[in-house]
């Protein structure tokens, strides 16, 4: 409440003209990439199939929704493989995503970064196990082999 009882809060400041012009960059950029799926004859549910990307994602990912996306490594991966799918070059997908003016933002970068010390721990220390880089002996052969007693025919058997 304001110092007359009223509940009225500041109005939000308007976007800027460069955040008008990147939102437009953006929504062109998802209606670009509908648009080729589309003329293709080819419905999301294939893309997600495919690519075995989450629907969601690529429902943001068309609905120009970025900021709902994980970070810029990822989104880069799913336009990648959203391009191929969908028969566009992979590069020119991505020069039209970057020319969007999508920088990923302080959120995106922390998840990474947490996820990333999370997941270090796990990764392998050495570049393969002990098991592969020292080989073992064979196994002993099985008695009969050794003693000769078991033969292989030397006439073809009839059936």
């Amino acid at each position: 409440m304001d110092r007359r009882g009223s509940n009225l809060q500041a109005p939000a400041p308007s976007p800027s003209r460069d955040e008008h012009a990147v939102a437009h960059a953006r929504a062109g950029f998802a209606a670009w990439l509908r648009s080729q799926r589309q003329a293709r004859g080819l419905e999301l549910d294939d893309i997600a199939r495919v690519t075995r990307i989450q629907m969601r994602a690529l429902e943001r990912l068309e609905d120009g929704r970025f900021h709902e996306l994980p970070a810029d490594v990822f989104v880069r991966g799913f336009i990648r493989n959203y391009a191929r799918v969908v028969g566009v070059d992979a590069e020119l997908a991505l020069a039209r995503y970057d020319d969007c003016g999508v920088t990923p933002g302080p959120a995106a970068a922390a998840r990474a970064r947490a996820m990333l010390d999370t997941m270090a721990p796990l990764a392998p220390t050495q570049a393969l196990p002990r098991v592969l880089r020292e080989p073992t002996a064979a196994p002993p052969a099985p008695a009969s082999l050794a003693s000769g007693s078991l033969r292989m025919p030397t006439q073809p058997i009839e059936v």
